[in-house]
């Protein structure tokens, strides 16, 4: 009994929404029950587990930035790494570059996990669409994929992102293995620093994700009446969930606009990001001439 309410004080240490503490301790309960038919818990009764509490909060409403919002957080992220870059002192960075993750996790909806584990070998920048035409695809595989099931996120409504993603290709030398040189706390105070120092709206990552799938979802000219579907499938939950957060949420998206970037009018601040990557990579190209010069 006592074990029971000890980890419910501690899951309530953890920053969690309502809504998930609610369900990993429902997840615990019915383990706990199934102990109890079992007789493998004599100690432990029904009505032990009706005193270990639920908080029965309300599941908050999907909080989306509009778009003068997401080019001020891609812009405290340019001016984040700008100065890392200034402070470089030949030694690694604390801090090493967030803005083409953000941007990333903005284009693509990825969850943050999904996002961090990204790998060389889940980006094919070549894959064809129905007219033959290059437009790159990233593979969640079932093994980082939170829902356990593989699903692939097209880079034809993000060209931004497969042009961001062929930057940092070629940075890497081809390189095979992670994407991004990042631990989530780095990710996370990283974020702290950009609302805390450089002009950053408040944010989370998973608010960059519902920002893709609001706009996703209500953009007539990206997916047209197939919008619930395939904003579904490209953020790896059903149907039911875009009608019911997402779908009529935001209204008067121009049927004009034809890729994510042209819709939040980020076009500017992605080409920046998508600059400073090459311009880093331009950089290292010309200290490894120097230094095998001499």
């Amino acid at each position: 009994r006592g074990r029971l309410i000890d980890f419910r004080e501690h899951l309530d240490t953890y920053d969690i929404a309502g809504s998930t503490f609610d369900k990993r301790l429902r997840g615990v309960k019915a383990m706990v029950r199934y102990w109890i038919d079992a007789e493998l818990c004599a100690r432990v009764t029904y009505d032990d587990l009706a005193r270990v509490k639920q908080k029965n909060e309300p599941i908050e409403d999907r909080v989306w930035l509009t778009p003068k919002q997401c080019q001020k957080v891609l812009e405290a992220a340019l001016r984040h790494d700008r100065e890392m870059v200034e402070r470089k002192s030949g030694t690694a960075l604390r801090f090493p570059s967030i803005a083409p993750f953000t941007m990333y996790v903005l284009l693509s909806g990825a969850r943050a996990s999904e996002a961090r584990a990204l790998d060389w070998s889940h980006v094919d920048l070549d894959a064809l669409n129905v007219n033959l035409e290059k437009v790159g695809v990233v593979t969640v595989p079932i093994a980082v994929s939170k829902t356990k099931k593989r699903r692939e996120i097209g880079l034809q409504e993000t060209p931004s992102l497969r042009r961001l993603l062929r930057a940092l290709q070629l940075q890497s030398g081809g390189a095979k293995g992670p994407v991004w040189d990042l631990t989530e706390w780095q990710v996370k105070h990283s974020r702290y620093r950009m609302i805390d120092e450089y002009g950053s709206p408040e944010h989370s990552l998973q608010q960059l994700r519902v920002t893709c799938d609001s706009y996703l979802n209500n953009s007539p000219g990206i997916y047209g009446g197939a919008a619930a579907f395939m904003a579904g499938k490209r953020l790896g939950h059903s149907v039911a969930i875009s009608e019911k957060y997402y779908a009529g949420q935001i209204r008067g998206i121009s049927s004009e606009l034809r890729t994510l970037e042209e819709v939040l009018g980020i076009e500017k601040q992605c080409d920046q990001i998508i600059r400073s990557v090459t311009d880093a990579s331009r950089g290292r190209a010309s200290v490894s001439r120097i230094a095998a010069s001499k």
